[in-house]
């Protein structure tokens, strides 16, 4: 049972890239970016997601000392992985980023990952990718045991079914 959610955790520990890429969902990302800003020395730093949840990433960023002229935003009106990496990539292309390291949570990582990598495949758009997880997840190692953990983990799978089919995302 601990295999369906180690499959799904490809994080690796935070890597030098010329961008800092905070994806949409709990400020747990924007923390763990401002915990690794100064090791990883982006150019710029690129936060997605919801009005709200952009705003306090934000503010997260602020106060652990972030220039504010480094963060970029994308369209809060996104709807999920898909559309934040098409948009982000977009960004990424017109500055001319080399590497990015994306924050994401573990669970939903491969699925980030995947995303990412077929959009550069089929836009032939060469940029070094990473990711980096949010706060260690411990709590899934048993994760059937938890409610919440069982939702999250099975969800997942669920999406990433619906991403190979919706989007044509197999580059895992």
């Amino acid at each position: 049972m601990p295999y369906l959610y180690r499959w799904l955790d490809v994080t690796g520990p935070p890597v030098q890239a010329d961008a800092l890429i905070i994806l949409g969902g709990g400020a747990a990302r924007a923390e763990r970016a401002a915990e690794i800003y100064s090791l990883v020395k982006p150019d710029f730093v690129i936060l997605s997601g919801s009005v709200d949840g952009i705003a306090l990433k934000s503010q997260i960023l602020e106060a652990a000392g972030i220039p504010q002229n480094v963060v970029y935003t994308v369209a809060a009106d996104t709807f999920g992985t898909y559309d934040e990496a098409v948009q982000i990539l977009e960004l990424l292309q017109q500055a001319g980023a080399a590497s990015a390291l994306i924050v994401t949570d573990g669970f939903h990582s491969r699925r980030a990952m995947a995303t990412y990598r077929c959009l550069t495949r089929s836009s032939q758009q060469q940029i070094v990718l990473h990711i980096t997880g949010s706060i260690p997840d411990d709590r899934f190692e048993r994760w059937w045991e938890s409610k919440h953990s069982c939702d999250t983990v099975l969800i997942e799978w669920v999406k990433l079914m619906y991403y190979t089919a919706r989007y044509g995302v197999v580059c895992y």
